[in-house]
């Protein structure tokens, strides 16, 4: 369970946050991505059998959890809050996969600047909104790699790479639970009390998690084998912050931290993703 992506997002929110400062104009909260949110329903008691650990189309272990891997078009809404003692730093994004077509609009806030970027990648290229307010302009792969606005976008398949071992895990939970969640069929495997027996097991190394007490972390698995959910709640450690968020005001008490990620409409043929041409 390699969970190194929370570490790859410091350098993009600091790029951003960069960028908040040099715009006059701050774009107002009312433009932001809305916030991620779900609806679950338990159908049945706590399952006890444990089931096959999913792979991808291809038999790529790497790929396990992966929905791109699974599904012809999904959407996918995201939100990682640092909760700073002046005013917490939240990403959000929403993303749509279609046909192996993406479309991603990121919007990261903080104190009274907010920031806002997309992307959409399709087979007949790249375009890139970097939030300058000249919209979307066409690109190239190695720009938007670049930028890293794929970085936090579950549409893109380089999201995943860091999740196929949070996939075994959630599948090696003996005790699930079966639910309804966003109108998907899904078990929830709660892995907060096995966090230390993932770490004698290999699951977690000693750079996974890193500079985070768990609270609580959610895996909701669908029947076919792809991350429906997660959601973890933690406390960071000030000093790694403070290192890692050089020049803002953490202070000395643990910062909590939030992640929610919810996956939407698996398999709907009304979603596309359209070239802005």
């Amino acid at each position: 369970m390699r969970m190194r992506f929370l570490h790859r997002l410091i350098p993009l929110v600091l790029l951003t946050l960069a960028a908040c400062s040099s715009e006059t104009t701050a774009t107002s909260v009312a433009d932001t991505v809305p916030t991620p949110t779900s609806t679950t329903t338990t159908t049945t008691a706590t399952i006890t059998t444990t089931t096959t650990v999913p792979t991808s189309t291809t038999g790529s272990p790497s790929r396990a959890g992966d929905p791109t891997a699974t599904l012809e078009s999904f959407v996918s809404e995201l939100q990682i809050v640092f909760d700073l003692p002046d005013s917490p730093i939240t990403i959000s994004t929403e993303s749509t996969y279609a046909q192996g077509s993406i479309e991603c609009a990121s919007n990261i806030d903080f104190a009274v600047l907010s920031f806002a970027s997309g992307a959409i990648s399709t087979p007949d290229g790249v375009w890139i909104d970097q939030g300058d307010g000249q919209g979307m302009l066409e690109s190239t792969p190695g720009e938007l790699e670049s930028l890293g606005i794929f970085e936090t976008c579950p549409a893109a398949p380089s999201f995943w790479v860091d999740f196929s071992e949070l996939a075994l895990a959630a599948n090696a939970v003996k005790q699930r639970t079966s639910e309804v969640r966003n109108g998907i069929e899904v078990e929830k495997a709660d892995i907060t009390p096995a966090i230390g027996q993932l770490r004698s097991l290999g699951f977690i190394t000693s750079e996974d998690l890193e500079g985070l007490t768990i609270n609580q972390f959610v895996v909701w698995m669908s029947q076919d084998g792809w991350i429906a959910g997660i959601a973890i709640d933690a406390l960071a450690d000030p000093a790694s912050l403070a290192d890692d968020f050089e020049g803002l005001v953490v202070g000395e008490q643990p910062v909590p931290f939030t992640f929610t990620l919810d996956i939407t409409r698996p398999n709907d043929p009304a979603l596309e993703v359209t070239p802005p041409i």
